[in-house]
């Protein structure tokens, strides 16, 4: 035999006004008809970005839930995460479709100019940060390589000292290639190991390779 089972819905807005009834349901067990579907169904303190839950079946909402937490045990996919908010909040952390990931603005002004976030990665492999700490035990971390053609200090071209150093603790001698030219860096290094072949504190009246003149006015 089959179990015949009546239940009634009744659906709330989001300002928790209650609808009418439907009328009772029980054309078949366990079933529905399309005109006693609601098109969400929500807790009854729900307030939106405050309180409760929601999930819209169709319509407006249609897909469309807001929980306060949610465990996810399995795989999490998403088109794009956007926290706290899209295009709200500046102090934000977002990752687009296609992966690009940014911190400290908005998504009209990263899609404007990645450079208007504070930090970001690209797919392309390009990243900006403010200030980057590669530490060990030490403090310090070994840079092997790296592919692009400028090696830049001061980025943001502030006016304060920059100061490049080779540090070892005991031997062995750090080298820098000038223009193709291999300059050893074993003791201190002076203005002809750059190339340099005089320094004149006077304007050059026939400039030469290699020549630096200082102006000291």
């Amino acid at each position: 035999y089959e179990t015949t089972y009546y239940y009634w819905l009744k659906s709330y807005d989001t300002s928790g006004n209650a609808s009418s009834e439907s009328a009772s349901v029980s054309t078949m067990p366990n079933r529905t008809a399309a005109g006693d579907i609601v098109d969400a169904i929500q807790s009854e303190n729900f307030v939106s970005g405050v309180s409760g839950w929601y999930i819209g079946f169709r319509g407006v909402d249609d897909g469309y839930a807001e929980f306060n937490d949610v465990t996810v045990r399995g795989i999490l996919t998403a088109g794009e995460i956007h926290i706290p908010d899209q295009d709200v909040t500046g102090d934000s952390f977002h990752v687009q479709p296609d992966g690009d990931t940014w911190w400290g603005c908005t998504e009209t002004d990263f899609n404007a100019d990645p450079d208007n976030a504070l930090a970001y990665v690209l797919k392309t492999g390009i990243a900006k940060f403010q200030n980057i700490a590669l530490g060990g035990a030490a403090g310090s971390v070994a840079l092997g390589y790296t592919n692009s053609d400028v090696f830049i200090i001061n980025f943001d071209e502030d006016d304060v000292d920059v100061e490049l150093r080779f540090g070892r603790a005991t031997g062995g001698a750090a080298s820098i290639t000038w223009n193709g030219v291999l300059v050893q860096c074993s003791k201190a290094l002076k203005p002809v190991d750059l190339g340099i072949n005089n320094i004149s504190a006077s304007a050059p009246g026939s400039p030469f390779a290699g020549q630096v003149w200082l102006d000291v006015s």
